[in-house]
């Protein structure tokens, strides 16, 4: 069955929507960023903090996708920032399901990233060596990611939703998307069923 994947740069509003989405919809919701982090047994910040910035963590992630493509059902899934746009994870979320692209201001993911910034939460960490670390901007880093991968994400999505109003309605119009594509998948179903006799 297909799985609705949100793909966007960080504080564009993928796990916030999708978990809530999934709970209107009585649908299962996976954050392969989560599922990443438990299945490396991460818990002290800076080895977290080393793993996000590493090959060894993405490569997890290619492993958490062919995991996730042999769940049977539909189901919201939110990707970390870099999934959709990796070669080898691309195709296969395009195998899993529908791409949905969460659109926002640069503006508004600022702002976000800037919160999350306050408790250090969204810092961007870059390894300088073992033992060192160089810290920069999260909100600086978003603007110029907003700038650079932006129309990446566009031409690789399979519906685009504009997340430019509250969460509530965020939520709102995210649910209202995967019931539709979902009554389109069931229609499609139903016409197959039909030709096929």
């Amino acid at each position: 069955m297909e799985k609705y994947i949100l793909i966007g740069l960080p504080g564009c509003g993928k796990s916030a929507l999708g978990e809530k989405a999934a709970k209107s919809l009585k649908l299962p919701f996976y954050d392969t960023d989560e599922m990443t982090i438990e299945s490396l047994n991460l818990d002290h910040p800076i080895e977290l903090l080393r793993y996000k910035r590493s090959q060894r963590f993405y490569h997890r992630q290619h492993d958490v996708i062919r995991q996730l493509k042999h769940y049977v059902g539909p189901a919201i899934v939110a990707t970390s920032a870099e999934l959709a746009l990796m070669p080898q994870c691309a195709p296969l979320l395009k195998e899993m399901g529908t791409l949905i692209y969460i659109e926002r201001s640069v503006k508004d993911i600022v702002k976000e990233v800037k919160e999350k910034e306050r408790d250090r939460a969204h810092i961007v960490i870059h390894i300088i060596s073992d033992d060192g670390l160089s810290e920069k901007s999260a909100s600086v880093e978003a603007i110029k990611l907003h700038a650079k991968k932006s129309s990446q994400y566009t031409s690789v999505a399979d519906v685009i939703l504009n997340n430019d109003a509250s969460e509530n309605e965020g939520v709102n119009r995210l649910a209202r998307v995967i019931e539709r594509l979902i009554r389109v998948q069931e229609e499609q179903k139903k016409k197959e069923g039909v030709s096929a006799l």
